[in-house]
């Protein structure tokens, strides 16, 4: 997860969309995901880029706080 700042275009959207299918086996999942730029990825211009994130962040939804939820929205 350290290297989606490096990663632009179609890379990013194909590293994002594997992370999708084992999101949930990790913990502290958020956090690492917070701390890789997922918020800025939700603000981006691209829009495929941004539904990869919101299906990643939507698989995300069981595990995630109160305090998560509100940091996103």
């Amino acid at each position: 997860m350290f290297g989606l700042k490096k990663l632009y275009g179609d890379f990013k959207m194909e590293y994002l969309e594997a992370m999708i299918a084992n999101i949930t086996e990790f913990d502290s999942t958020y956090l690492e995901l917070k701390a890789a730029g997922i918020l800025d990825i939700l603000i981006h211009k691209d829009f495929s880029i941004r539904s990869v994130a919101l299906r990643l962040l939507h698989k995300l939804l069981p595990k995630l706080t109160h305090e998560q939820l509100f940091e996103i929205a």
